[in-house]
């Protein structure tokens, strides 16, 4: 399935999602959403990969959003999973909540994103949101004036981070929890911060 070139926002309603991917007894396999724009808007979530293996998020706007961007899923108790994303060339700019959000994952991908002006002390990109979170890639990516962590991997979980070339405006500050590994190359910043 192939989401393409639409526009979303609301006035009165708030949706838990603009789009949900599988969800109740449906699974989706190699969904694509493309240019989409989610501007001046409210939902808990503007994509809510449910139950969906291979999504792959192209070239969308996520601006002005109360609430946050992307939830990739992962339910133990259900079969509600998120493994094989890749989230490419979007930008998240003020939402509310996380851009991007991992509830345990393997692999994900977020290539060429930028995540800035995130509000309300929200992690730009928390990663590992209830399970492990083994195989999180961030690269050629900008974060900017975020008031949470830029990215924060949830303690208790295992989790794996890798970081390329990607920068930081300013000083990032990455969490790692207890449990977390990250791997950073080629990082343009005023320094990291782990740990907090």
């Amino acid at each position: 399935m192939t989401i393409s070139g639409l526009a979303f926002s609301n006035v009165t309603n708030v949706p838990s999602s603009f789009i949900e991917i599988g969800g109740g007894t449906q699974d989706a396999v190699n969904t694509v959403i493309e240019r989409c724009h989610f501007t001046s808007s409210s939902a808990t979530w503007c994509i809510d990969n449910n139950r969906a293996y291979g999504t792959y998020i192209f070239m969308c706007v996520f601006a002005d959003i109360a609430g946050g961007g992307v939830l990739l899923r992962q339910n133990a108790g259900l079969t509600d999973y998120s493994f094989v994303a890749k989230i490419e060339k979007c930008d998240f700019t003020r939402t509310t909540s996380n851009a991007i959000r991992t509830q345990g994952n393997g692999p994900t991908y977020i290539d060429g994103c930028v995540v800035q002006g995130i509000t309300t002390g929200a992690a730009g990109v928390l990663v590992g949101d209830g399970f492990a979170a083994l195989g999180t890639t961030i690269q050629n990516s900008w974060f900017e004036l975020n008031t949470g962590n830029d990215i924060e991997a949830v303690a208790g979980n295992t989790h794996t981070i890798l970081v390329i070339n990607t920068t930081f405006n300013g000083t990032p500050v990455i969490a790692l929890g207890s449990t977390g590994k990250l791997l950073a190359i080629g990082v343009n910043s005023g320094g990291i911060v782990t740990g907090k």
